[in-house]
């Protein structure tokens, strides 16, 4: 039987930032982070969690609290209940996408890469424009920004558009990784801003990562 008060802590803390988020991602997140976790526990781990009434799973691939999912269906029955004798959720994909707006789904993307550098990115903070995600990994500050085609040219504007001091105080000692629809694009970001990784949300590949254009020298690029 696996033990699950050594990774509670672990999962609160994604659930309590990335509400409601992809089962998937919960699921990576475990296996990265612990290594002597194989796929097979990672999933027993999960249906334990929803079982003892933390979360709620959905057939199409959702997570969330049960105050999240009333929130979202106006199913005011699951409040209260306790799920271990219910099967998982019906598919709730239309109603999280008519709820969520494009922000959340911004911010799960910039999920993905969190996950892929576990377990050195634990230490990390949703912070403020223009970038949704900053973490500690290594000694070095990364920051990530998830950019999708339909602002594409907005988001880049207001990257061009910071003070350059802005950059110049982070020169040393900061990476940043952006995720982008159109990696193709990547020509159109401003240069000698730190931009380290350029990368696309691949499915197909197992870390759901694909980095699509690497700087070495992100602050010097361009000059």
């Amino acid at each position: 039987m696996i033990e699950f008060n050594e990774y509670e802590k672990f999962l609160n803390e994604l659930i309590y930032y990335f509400n409601p988020c992809y089962t998937a991602q919960l699921h990576r997140a475990l296996t990265k982070q612990f290594g002597n976790l194989d796929s097979r526990s990672a999933y027993e781990l999960l249906a334990k969690y929803q079982n003892d009434g933390r979360i709620l799973l959905s057939e199409d691939g959702w997570a969330m609290t049960k105050g999240k999912y009333v929130q979202i269906t106006k199913d005011s029955k699951y409040e209260n209940v306790n799920v271990s004798a219910n099967p998982r959720l019906q598919n709730i994909t239309r109603q999280v996408k008519d709820y969520c707006d494009l922000k959340h789904f911004r911010l799960l993307d910039c999920l993905w890469v969190l996950i892929d550098m576990l377990p050195d990115s634990m230490d990390f903070a949703l912070t403020n424009k223009p970038f949704q995600i900053s973490l500690i990994a290594k000694g070095q500050l990364y920051q990530i920004i998830s950019i999708p085609a339909s602002e594409e040219d907005l988001r880049i504007d207001m990257l061009t558009s910071l003070p350059a001091d802005y950059y110049e105080n982070f020169r040393t000692s900061v990476n940043r990784i952006v995720v982008m629809e159109r990696a193709d694009h990547y020509f159109k970001l401003p240069k000698n801003i730190g931009i380290k990784f350029v990368c696309v949300i691949d499915h197909n590949k197992p870390s759901h990562i694909r980095i699509t254009k690497t700087f070495d020298e992100g602050w010097n690029d361009g000059k």
